[in-house]
């Protein structure tokens, strides 16, 4: 086989681009991994403090045993729920792909997005994209997507609290 410089060039250039992305998934998967649980649940202080605030709690948890990651290490599932003021319990699933900085979520049945992003050892800062909406007992979801519910840090909990 004779390797030329542009060959090798464009070896090394491949395998550069491949290389964040493959070396983050383990590091942020670590955030999910164990069966952790974040939860974020607000009292009712709070939510009188923040009347325009429609979500009262939210949890994510990685989805085990996770059929993306076994097709793709920079691909995961998670579940996660939120209960909507007035209008109930929400929850469902999401595929996730990792970033430089976390990962970016898509809900299933076209609910919407959000990421997660480490805040620090022990928490997950979640940021939900333009739209959020998935289903419940009831139907479906409001859209959650506003301005007083965009950005929700979420602390890790005891495994098992968020099934």
């Amino acid at each position: 086989m004779r390797w030329t410089f542009a060959g090798s060039l464009a070896l090394g250039l491949a395998a550069v681009a491949a290389g964040p992305a493959t070396a983050q998934a383990p590091v942020f998967n670590g955030y999910l991994s164990g069966g952790a649980c974040y939860l974020r649940l607000y009292d009712g202080v709070h939510m009188r403090r923040n009347p325009r605030q429609t979500l009262s709690k939210f949890h994510v948890t990685h989805r085990r045993p996770d059929p993306l990651q076994a097709q793709n290490p920079d691909a995961f599932t998670v579940h996660f729920g939120y209960w909507v003021k007035n209008a109930g319990a929400y929850s469902g699933f999401a595929q996730c792909r990792t970033t430089s900085s976390g990962a970016t979520c898509n809900a299933e049945a076209d609910g919407g997005s959000f990421t997660l992003t480490p805040k620090s050892a022990k928490i997950l800062r979640v940021t939900l994209g333009a739209r959020l909406g998935i289903e419940g007992q009831k139907g479906f979801s409001p859209n959650v997507a506003t301005e007083a519910n965009r950005v929700i840090l979420v602390p890790v909990t005891r495994v098992g609290v968020c099934q």
